[in-house]
């Protein structure tokens, strides 16, 4: 399977028929979000967090809001086939965030899960 297979993955199966795409915003150009609303789909809520920083790990705040959401799952892909759709596990919405520290040239997926 090809490298970039993972990644890939993790984007394209984000987004369903029926969801609504979410506002989401990041503060730091060294990482890119994407997110989609479940929107009555029967789909799960999803945000996908994409890390381009090169040399070191780059904690990140994702605001969460328009979801009734708490705990969300976690699965991640690393640049070098380390983890490759790996579950890494819950996160927590705590005062409408989730504190996430991103390693590295990876893709990291959180899927609702109440």
């Amino acid at each position: 399977m090809l490298k970039g297979y993972y990644f890939y993955k993790q984007l394209t199966r984000a987004g369903h028929r029926g969801m609504a795409v979410a506002y989401a915003y990041l503060a730091n150009p060294q990482a890119h979000i994407i997110a989609f609303a479940e929107n009555d789909s029967g789909h799960p809520d999803i945000i996908v967090l994409t890390s381009n920083v090169f040399i070191w790990s780059l904690p990140v705040e994702i605001k969460i809001k328009g979801t009734n959401s708490t705990k969300f799952k976690a699965f991640r892909t690393c640049e070098d086939g380390f983890e490759l759709f790996k579950e890494i596990g819950l996160f927590e919405v705590k005062n409408g965030s989730i504190i996430y520290d991103s390693p590295r040239e990876t893709t990291t997926t959180f899927i609702s899960v109440d």
